[in-house]
């Protein structure tokens, strides 16, 4: 999926900005977008380089003391942010990202690519929490939920075009 993906980013030309490293799926799309000829930049702590190695072939790599650091980092410098199956990391980036957007302090789009069905108990949860009260209608709908690799690619070519 994550090979797939990146191939269909590199295809459209289009730059990835990531969290640097060169495992996991994030890793994968990286490594399939640079060998289709996108520009992918990533961004890391000095304490994750220290764990694992960045991804070979970086056109950048911006290395920083802290998570937070590292978000707001990649909040200034992406147009879009698809977020992939993951972990806690990924949701800490989704929710912050998601909430800064509430906040106007972006108005960049957020789509989630629930593939194979992975996020739909998130799903769930979001809308309970619409249904009581603790999320607006629209801020939820800031959310753009694509279920495949198609799916993105065709909401990020449309957000790219506005």
């Amino acid at each position: 999926m994550a090979k797939n993906l990146g191939e269909k980013i590199g295809q459209n030309n289009w730059q990835v900005v990531y969290g640097g490293g060169k495992w996991g799926l994030m890793g994968e799309t990286a490594k399939a977008a640079l060998k289709c000829g996108s520009e992918v930049t990533g961004v890391i702590t000095r304490d994750l380089l220290e764990v694992e190695s960045s991804l070979e072939g970086l056109c950048e790599l911006f290395v920083v003391d802290s998570m937070i650091e590292r978000k707001i980092k990649m909040i200034k410098i992406s147009d879009i942010f698809l977020v992939l199956p993951g972990g806690l990391g990924t949701l800490d980036e989704l929710f912050e990202v998601w909430t800064t957007k509430q906040l106007n302090q972006h108005n960049k789009s957020i789509i989630l690519l629930n593939y194979e069905n992975y996020f739909d108990d998130l799903i769930v949860f979001l809308r309970k929490t619409v249904s009581e009260g603790f999320l607006a209608e629209k801020n939820n709908n800031q959310l753009k939920i694509c279920n495949t690799i198609d799916e993105a690619i065709m909401e990020i070519s449309i957000q790219m075009h506005n």
